[in-house]
């Protein structure tokens, strides 16, 4: 493809050619825009995205300091960083006089994400809420009982289908592990065996003709995801109090969105609980303006059409917004104003990540490429 090489050219030009090679010397990883682009169908749109806003910015000099960063080489936490405030600068950029990229704050040390000059001036600072170190844990756990079941299998030529119970304890793992061996060794031809234990079930069989094979189901995992969001919301409104208004942008990754009671409420119960939950947490942080919560860019198989995904609900307390990005990538985001001063941003935040689906197309006719259709057959 013409455009994806001409894309390439473009961050080669800002980055340098041999900086994906440096990026994975220094730091150990490539993104997965650049690494799974031509493998996955939600890398493309992400790749073609990151090179144009990066092509686009690079002319405000204040960009400089987070190009070089870049070059340097960086961790997941400061690419995700590095994406939310190019995220921030595209849904501005029609509405804004000038975006600064890590301005500094007049009488403090520290430096913000961006500073905004529309109505007037505020600042955005970004953060990314990432899995809890707990469930990381657990997906490890998950991860070596299923090489372990797949080392049995091939010792013993049985097909052993698993269940996790909800709550596990890892050191009774080991004595099902050698029940399940065991079994599995002497299980014949004429019906499954079952094992079952507080660590879950698993089913042994001996492999059938036609046999679709084994399966394997975790746990289902939930979590209390208000109580690390609200952590993480006090803890920015003390970093960023001052004299500016500030908006806060959060990226959810930690299932907040997916894991807690969120998918069960309608958009109503989402915007009202989520206002008062971050009006009572961020009391008396009169600095903020408000907060733009999202479940970043996930991936939704088998969405393509937008008049079945898409939905938006408008409320003086916030406004809730789910959005077909590009084919099979959604995002749902949540826009809270904190008070009177912040509605008109208010409404240019909902605005613009309501128009997000069109942010791609409108960027590749900007540089002279056709539209995301023409990639995608």
């Amino acid at each position: 493809m013409a455009a994806v090489a001409r894309c390439i050219d473009m961050l080669e030009g800002h980055l340098g050619k041999s900086w994906p090679r440096k990026q994975v010397e220094r730091r150990g990883w490539l993104p997965n825009e650049l690494l799974m682009l031509g493998h996955h169908v939600a890398a493309l749109p992400a790749f073609l995205t990151f090179a144009l806003r990066v092509d686009s910015v690079t002319v405000e000099p204040t960009f400089e300091e987070v190009l070089q960063d870049l070059k340097r080489g960086v961790d997941t936490a400061t690419w995700r960083h590095v994406l939310l405030q190019l995220e921030v600068s595209r849904a501005w950029e029609a509405a804004s006089e000038t975006i600064t990229f890590e301005p500094r704050i007049a009488d403090a040390p520290r430096k913000a994400d961006l500073r905004i000059r529309a109505s007037r001036t505020f600042l955005v600072e970004t953060t990314s809420l990432s899995r809890s170190m707990a469930d990381r844990r657990w997906e490890e756990l998950e991860h070596s009982l299923w090489m372990r079941i797949q080392s049995i299998q091939a010792r013993t030529g049985a097909l052993i289908d698993v269940e996790m119970a909800v709550d596990v304890a890892p050191d009774a793992l080991e004595a099902w592990l050698i029940e399940v061996e065991r079994v599995a060794s002497k299980t014949s031809q004429d019906r499954p065996t079952i094992v079952t234990s507080d660590v879950g079930q698993a089913s042994i069989r001996r492999d059938q003709n036609n046999d679709p094979g084994s399966t394997f189901h975790g746990s289902l995992r939930t979590t209390d995801g208000w109580f690390r969001l609200a952590r993480t919301l006090v803890d920015k409104a003390r970093q960023s109090s001052g004299e500016e208004p500030v908006w806060l942008r959060v990226d959810a990754l930690d299932g907040f969105f997916q894991l807690t009671e969120w998918p069960s409420l309608s958009w109503p119960e989402r915007v009202s609980r989520l206002s008062e939950a971050t009006h009572y947490a961020l009391e008396g942080a009169d600095h903020l303006a408000g907060l733009v919560l999202s479940s970043s860019k996930g991936v939704a198989i088998g969405a393509t059409n937008a008049t079945q995904v898409d939905n938006r609900f408008d409320a003086e307390s916030g406004t809730g917004l789910r959005r077909l990005i590009a084919p099979h990538v959604a995002r749902e985001t949540a826009i809270i104003p904190l008070n009177p001063a912040a509605d008109a941003e208010h409404r240019v935040w909902a605005d613009a990540y309501s128009a997000e689906p069109d942010w791609l197309d409108e960027d590749l006719g900007l540089a002279g490429m056709p539209p995301l259709a023409e990639f995608v057959r």
